[in-house]
């Protein structure tokens, strides 16, 4: 059975503008990917724009989009929030393997387009997008960049997508802290922000489980409860994908009450919403589904049936001398039984399968570990550029 899991996981890593004067904040409703839902409302000062709903059976809630205007007269984008890239693009008029259901960047029909001369690759976790570089105008409600410097991509090559309905998404918005992870040393929404100091405070705030919000420039305090933990910003790492990115020391994991306790120290944990899963080292993922139960012998997935989720135990991180408790119901995710491939069965029958995944080693050894988007669901969270650090809160109800 362990050569079994061992192989089951080698297959699993294979697959692996103009403001006003004074300075403002955006608070705006996030949609997920997943079943459809009511048209949502972005608020900002006072000003409204209606989003789109969004469709999905594979994402279950766990890759987030935002709706954003380019150039003049706008043009209007759904793109997925990427928290730790820098680089943004959106899908070229003049891109031929992109999709044809429209949200493509027409840089001629802007009377702000400028192009730059550069053109290059940038890279994501599942995607890669090659194409020119300009700049034009970006909107998020009220909040705009004038000259933003964007990747208007004519190529777009999806390796292993986290959405099976990436025809409905335009392209990615990077909020990353640092231009490092970027071939084309670009900046991310965020840095230009607070380059061009638009922002009140130079943060983004998220809460990604319902009522879903993504804020700029300010927290909302009716979001979380208690002391935020705060986690001071590291730079150390290993992969070029992570340079630049939020992450922050990671010390330990413990399993509940069971006698599974870890050491984390020398590795760094790095922070994804474009991603959905927590990666772990491969000999520790194993152990952890062994002891808490999962099947990963008669499915892709490693799966527990849902109503197990009542005895099981918390998993508890800590991060820079914090410890940061995942229930069962936030360490696995429901999917249907369509989705895991059993198409014999029911298609509206569910089952819960792990959302702890292994990482491959590099080099010999594994440097960091990746907490992704069912990790970041479970907190409120707070990312400050000025003062370097993360914050994580409770969710209040």
């Amino acid at each position: 059975m362990l050569k079994a899991a061992i192989l089951w996981c080698v297959g699993i890593v294979l697959l692996s503008y103009c403001l006003d004067s004074h300075a403002a904040s955006l608070r705006s409703t996030l949609h997920p990917l997943t079943r459809p839902v009511p048209g949502a409302r972005i608020v900002g000062n006072g000003h409204h724009a209606d989003q789109q709903p969004l469709s999905t059976l594979f994402t279950f809630q766990l890759v987030y989009t935002v709706a954003v205007d380019i150039g003049t007269p706008p043009q209007r984008f759904q793109v997925v929030l990427d928290l730790s890239s820098p680089d943004t693009f959106v899908n070229s008029v003049d891109c031929v393997p992109c999709s044809p259901k429209g949200g493509s960047y027409n840089a001629s029909a802007s009377s702000t387009s400028c192009a730059t001369g550069l053109s290059g690759t940038v890279e994501y976790m599942w995607i890669k997008s090659t194409g020119r570089v300009v700049k034009d105008v970006l909107r998020l409600d009220n909040i705009a960049l004038p000259a933003y410097s964007f990747v208007d991509a004519t190529e777009v090559d999806v390796r292993v997508a986290p959405v099976d309905d990436w025809h409905l998404v335009h392209g990615v918005l990077g909020m990353a802290p640092s231009s490092a992870g970027s071939k084309l040393r670009l900046p991310s929404v965020l840095m230009t922000l607070a380059a061009d100091g638009v922002l009140d405070h130079n943060l983004l705030a998220l809460r990604l489980r319902e009522p879903r919000e993504m804020s700029l420039g300010a927290v909302n305090p009716a979001l979380f409860v208690g002391d935020v933990a705060w986690l001071p910003l590291t730079h150390h790492t290993s992969r070029h994908w992570l340079n630049g990115t939020w992450q922050a020391k990671a010390v330990s994991l413990i399993v509940g009450s069971t006698h599974l306790h870890y050491s984390l120290e020398g590795l760094t944990a790095s922070f994804h919403t474009e991603y959905q899963y927590i990666l772990l080292p491969a000999l520790m993922v194993l152990e952890i589904w062994h002891v808490l139960g999962f099947n990963i012998i008669d499915s892709f997935f490693p799966t527990v049936p849902c109503d197990q989720r009542a005895v099981l135990p918390d998993i508890t991180l800590n991060l820079a001398g914090h410890n940061l408790t995942l229930s069962p119901y936030d360490y696995t995710i429901e999917w249907g039984g369509e989705v895991m491939g059993d198409t014999d069965e029911d298609p509206q029958s569910i089952t819960c399968t792990s959302a702890i995944m292994p990482i491959s080693p590099q080099d010999g050894e594994v440097v960091e570990i990746y907490l992704g988007s069912v990790f970041l669901k479970a907190f409120y969270s707070v990312w400050d550029l000025d003062a370097s650090k993360i914050g994580l809160a409770t969710l209040s109800n």
